[in-house]
C-alpha cells in the first residue's frame, strides 16, 4: 500500500511538472487538434444523416409512385364497373317497360287486379329505387352505413307487405 501511495505522489508530482511546463501553444496545438477531431466525427455524422434523407426520399417516391398506380387502377375498374351499371339500367328499364306492355296479354280480369292493387307500380318504383341506391352506392355518392341502411328499409318493405297480405286473407 505504502508503494502505491509512493507511485500516486510520484504521479503527481510529475504530472506537477508537465502542467508548470505547459506552454500556450501546447494547448492551442491540443484544442485544434480536438477541434479537427470533432469536424471529422460531425462531418461524418452529417454524411450518414444526408444518405438517410436520401434513402428515404427515394422510398417516399417509390410509395407515391405505386399510389399512384393503385389509384389508376382503382380508376379504370370504377369505369368498368360503371360501364356495367349502365347496362343494367338499360337492361332494368326493358325488363320493366316488357312487363308494362306484357299487361296486354294477360287476361282482363289480371291485369285489372294487378293495376287496381299496384303491384305493377310497386315493381316498377322499388327497381327504379334499387337501381338508384346501387349506382349511388358503387359511385361513392353515399356511404356504405347508408347503403346498408336504404337496402335492408327496402327490403323490410318488400317482405313486410308480403306478411301483411298473408295476416289480411
Amino acid at each position: 500500500r505504502n508503494k502505491l501511495i509512493e507511485l500516486d505522489k510520484e504521479e503527481i508530482n510529475n504530472l506537477k511538472e508537465n502542467i508548470t511546463t505547459l506552454k500556450v501553444q501546447d494547448l492551442n496545438s491540443a484544442f485544434d487538434d480536438y477541434k479537427r477531431y470533432i469536424r471529422r466525427v460531425n462531418d461524418f455524422i452529417h454524411k450518414q444523416i444526408e444518405n438517410k434523407i436520401q434513402e428515404y426520399k427515394k422510398t417516399k417516391k417509390q410509395i407515391e409512385d405505386k399510389l399512384i398506380d393503385l389509384d389508376n387502377l382503382l380508376e379504370d375498374r370504377q369505369q368498368v364497373i360503371d360501364t356495367k351499371l349502365i347496362y343494367a339500367v338499360y337492361f332494368m328499364i326493358l325488363a320493366l317497360v316488357v312487363l308494362f306492355i306484357g299487361l296486354y296479354f294477360f287476361n282482363v280480369e289480371i291485369a285489372g287486379k294487378i293495376i287496381e292493387k299496384r303491384s305493377l307500380v310497386e315493381v316498377i318504383s322499388m327497381a327504379f329505387m334499387l337501381i338508384t341506391i346501387i349506382i349511388l352506392g358503387t359511385g361513392g355518392k353515399i356511404g356504405n352505413e347508408t347503403l346498408g341502411t336504404l337496402l335492408g328499409t327496402i327490403a323490410g318493405y318488400i317482405f313486410g307487405r308480403g306478411v301483411l297480405k298473408q295476416q289480411d286473407k
